[in-house]
């Protein structure tokens, strides 16, 4: 599934920037996050959740110090 994953990555990135008509390199706010969780499309508020879930996961690593003592 990997292998999947980072053959299609390509056509994916900044699809959600796209759908709120922001440009690519541009910092989401809570507003235009706000506004996509809401959206009628399912496909937008999915990228929506997974932006907001993704950043939370980075958020806890920063916090915790990433510690892992191998």
């Amino acid at each position: 599934m990997a292998s999947h994953y980072r053959a299609l990555h390509h056509l994916r990135k900044g699809g959600l920037h796209k759908a709120l008509g922001l440009a690519e390199g541009t910092d989401l706010t809570k507003e235009h996050l706000e506004k996509a969780t809401k959206s009628e499309n399912s496909h937008v508020s999915t990228m929506a959740d997974l932006y907001q879930r993704a950043n939370s996961k980075k958020s806890e690593k920063a916090k915790t110090g990433d510690e892992q003592d191998s």
